[in-house]
């Protein structure tokens, strides 16, 4: 893939797409593979970067696992207000339906926000090497 290509498909691709190029390309750890990537990144142009910062930061706000706080509290709250006043097994229940998609939201969306965190500081850092 050549800087133009490489370009063209961080500007146009999809967040699932986008998702499995940073996880094939930066999460495999062979140096080859990441001083390759490495250098198209440095390839890029201003605005490019700009633009793939600005997307790695709302993908990162996506899967923030922060917004489920509120909701896991919430629910805790009611599964206790359950357990005593009402029936204990009612209380098991309704845990055992709320919770685990919550834990599996979170399970699933953390490797996505770990790759635009990791591939936002590396933008960041081709950025600023730029500017120097």
């Amino acid at each position: 893939m050549d800087a133009n290509e490489y370009k063209h498909f961080l500007m146009t691709s999809t967040d699932k797409e986008l998702n499995k190029f940073l996880h094939n390309n930066f999460s495999k750890q062979t140096e080859g593979n990441l001083i390759e990537s490495l250098n198209l990144l440095r390839e890029l142009d201003q605005d490019c970067l700009i633009y793939m910062i600005a997307r790695m930061n709302r993908i990162e706000s996506q899967f923030d696992h922060g917004k489920y706080l509120a909701s896991i509290t919430a629910i805790c709250a009611l599964l206790v207000n359950l357990y005593v006043k009402l029936n204990i097994v009612f209380g098991v229940i309704m845990g055992a339906i709320l919770v685990p998609p919550l834990i599996y939201m979170i399970i699933k969306e953390s490797p996505r926000r770990v790759s635009a965190v990791f591939f936002r500081s590396l933008l960041e850092q081709v950025k600023s090497e730029k500017e120097t």
